[in-house]
């Protein structure tokens, strides 16, 4: 089983060129409270842009063409790879901060670099037609882009 950029191409269907090729998606947003496994993806509407929950640990934006996964967009680490190891899942906090976890739910990155931001209830992510990850308030608000 080969890893590229954290994805397992063993769950993924490989093309001839040996791009990695990602299944449907239903939703481009997290609810405050909802998270991303390793492995899991939301996609903008328009199919243009993957956010990725890596098995390496980091939380990525990528292209994509037609259901392949593209160039690097953005990454909470800010690199394509980071290795932090398995286990990392990522969450929109019902305190408004998109945050990440390691296996033993401890804290490793924050969209407002803290576990506890203390924003108000009513949170979203959204990720973008044009690759942005927004944290909305209740309002509609944007409060946070990547």
């Amino acid at each position: 089983m080969a890893l590229i950029l954290g994805i397992s191409t063993a769950k993924s269907q490989d093309d001839e060129k040996g791009r990695v090729t990602l299944p449907t998606f239903s939703k481009n947003y997290l609810y405050a409270g909802e998270k991303l496994k390793s492995g899991e993806k939301l996609i903008s509407t328009n199919k243009a842009y993957v956010l990725f929950m890596q098995s390496d640990g980091n939380l990525c934006v990528y292209k994509s063409n037609n259901g392949t996964l593209g160039a690097f967009v953005w990454g909470a680490y800010q690199t394509a790879q980071y290795s932090l190891g398995a286990g990392y899942y990522s969450t929109m906090q019902t305190d408004g901060n998109l945050a990440i976890y390691d296996l033993n739910n401890s804290f490793k990155w924050g969209s407002y670099q803290v576990k506890n931001y203390s924003l108000a209830a009513g949170y979203r992510l959204v990720l973008t037609d044009g690759g942005k990850l927004n944290i909305l308030n209740s309002s509609g608000g944007v409060v946070w882009v990547n």
